[in-house]
């Protein structure tokens, strides 16, 4: 008879606490809500906004100070400081490299540069001397024609043949000669008939030559 007391007792309570919680979880539903919520993190996400801001603000920075190109040119000839190298700034032309080292000799023939070329990095400029023959050295700024730079083989004095790379006096007269006995040659490559002027000669004077 006690047993049977009993069981019925557990079984009351275990319905009585049963609609005790069903009554809790009713009036406060937020207990069934998970332990790891995923709502963000609000000091997290500031901290995150700060470090992008940061960087973004000095990816800005950096590029505001970036300086402008600079060149270096080499100018040399009939100037005041020749064979020197000068820093000019982007945008620069002839005429500034040439101020830079001092300014044209007395002597300085500028008509036959372009003043107005814009200088490019590593550029090497060449003032000449009046009177003076423009060779293959000659700067990269000179704005002389092709025809001025040009020895006529066909009408050429010995003078001017000399001023060819390995073209002496014998070589000159020997060039007058062939003219003289043969007439005008037909192409460049005709004064590898002269004696004494080969290949390896020719390969050195056939872009300052014509006919």
């Amino acid at each position: 008879m006690i047993i049977q007391i009993t069981r019925k007792t557990w079984r009351i309570l275990g319905i009585v606490l049963a609609i005790a919680a069903a009554g809790i979880l009713y009036a406060f539903p937020q207990l069934l809500e998970p332990v790891f919520s995923k709502t963000k993190d609000p000091v997290a996400e500031e901290v995150l906004t700060e470090d992008v801001e940061t960087v973004c603000s000095s990816d800005k920075e950096i590029t505001a100070s970036s300086e402008p190109a600079v060149y270096a040119v080499h100018v040399s000839g009939a100037v005041c400081h020749p064979d020197q190298v000068w820093y000019l700034p982007e945008g620069s032309r002839v005429k500034d490299a040439i101020e830079a080292a001092g300014g044209a000799s007395k002597k300085a023939d500028l008509s036959r540069l372009n003043l107005a070329q814009p200088v490019t990095d590593s550029m090497k400029i060449y003032v000449p001397k009046q009177g003076e023959i423009m060779k293959n050295d000659l700067a990269s700024g000179e704005s002389a024609s092709q025809e001025q730079r040009l020895v006529n083989i066909n009408t050429a004095s010995a003078e001017e043949l000399t001023s060819l790379s390995g073209i002496g006096t014998a070589y000159a007269e020997r060039i007058l000669q062939y003219r003289a006995e043969n007439g005008p040659f037909a192409a460049p490559e005709d004064l590898m008939n002269v004696k004494g002027i080969g290949e390896k000669t020719f390969e050195k004077i056939k872009d300052r030559i014509c006919v």
